[in-house]
């Protein structure tokens, strides 16, 4: 053990289907939802599809945006 606390709640990386639903939740274009997480458009869209996985870090800075977090 490293002496580094884990939290109960931590955030794991999204499914293609959460990112698409919380998205359109929000009314958000992929423009607007990748600049919340400082990504393109094109990121995001690959991330719904699940031609790339979106990290964790930045589906917890996009909950945290949304006033999820």
């Amino acid at each position: 053990m490293t002496g580094y606390a884990v939290a109960a709640d931590a955030v794991t990386a999204p499914e293609p289907g959460q990112i698409r639903e919380k998205r359109a939740e929000y009314n958000l274009t992929a423009k607007a939802a990748g600049e919340m997480v400082h990504a393109t458009a094109n990121a995001w869209w690959k991330w719904e599809r699940g031609a790339r996985t979106m990290d964790a870090a930045r589906w917890e800075l996009f909950l945290y945006k949304v006033g999820e977090w």
